[in-house]
């Protein structure tokens, strides 16, 4: 296994960071890294539902469409989903993004990670992919900072 996880403090309540995370059709103006996202049986982010992400690892760089199945998702606290390439044996990933209280009054922890499972793992750490993924990460932890405190 390997895993991936930064976060962020915002200052701004947690339900504004919600709504922004739960607009999908509202990332392009705010989200560098995962800059569209659409549901393929449902209106709703919910448990079960089917979406495709559209990433730009590196800003300015080309794009790629990754499926996934929505896992979990919990109001104001926590989405979760799972992807995988030909098998989950082969190469398997459950992606998380956590909202808790901030230390201050009006404010939140943002935490995205991922973790990743698979046959292919050891040949992925050998390139600057994993490197690459937590820079986006940390970028889009920026961009969801500054569009939650211009709010």
């Amino acid at each position: 296994m390997y895993q991936i996880q930064e976060e962020v403090d915002i200052s701004a309540p947690i339900e504004v960071v919600w709504d922004l995370l739960m607009d999908l059709n509202g990332y392009s103006r705010w989200n560098s890294f995962v800059i569209d996202a659409k549901l393929h049986d449902s209106d709703t982010l919910k448990v079960g539902a089917q979406q495709t992400i559209t990433v730009r690892m590196k800003a300015g760089g080309d794009t790629a469409d990754y499926n996934n199945t929505i896992t979990k998702v919990e109001q104001n606290r926590e989405i979760r989903w799972r992807g995988a390439l030909v098998s989950p044996i082969i190469f398997d990933t459950e992606h998380y993004m956590t909202l808790s209280p901030g230390s201050l009054p009006n404010s939140c922890r943002f935490v995205q990670g991922e973790k990743f499972t698979g046959l292919l793992i050891w040949l992925i750490r050998m390139t600057s992919t994993f490197e690459d993924l937590k820079s986006a990460y940390l970028r889009m932890n920026d961009d969801l900072k500054r569009a939650a405190e211009r709010i």
